[in-house]
């Protein structure tokens, strides 16, 4: 497995990692950001970052699917659960165009000119 591979992967563990991690407990988003920006910023690399992209954005659309469907099953004669509009739904949207190009753009063999 070449480095530009292994370098998205360990991005998209981070990402699904910090989604459960903001899930579960109150500093999760501390946690993986005292990972992920040191790893981020000295060098540029879209690989790692269209993968955390991906990974954060894919678990969280999921997430929201899941709710969704938890509340659709929760509305019957004994009770009603109403999904309000998803503010962030465009977001992560948008975070995996972005994911997918940069991921693209990293993992696309490039040619000797």
């Amino acid at each position: 497995m070449n480095l530009r591979a292994r370098e998205w992967l360990f991005g998209a563990a981070l990402g699904v990692a910090s989604l459960w991690l903001a899930a579960w407990t109150p500093l999760g988003l501390v946690l993986v950001a005292v990972v992920a920006i040191p790893t981020v910023f000295p060098r540029r690399n879209p690989a790692y970052a269209g993968g955390l992209l991906l990974g954060a954005a894919a678990l969280a659309l999921y997430e929201d699917a899941q709710l969704t469907a938890r509340c659709a099953a929760a509305n019957g004669p004994n009770g009603s659960c109403v999904v309000i509009a998803d503010p962030s739904l465009p977001v992560m949207v948008l975070a995996i165009v972005v994911g997918v190009l940069l991921s693209a753009v990293a993992l696309v063999p490039r040619r000797a000119t």
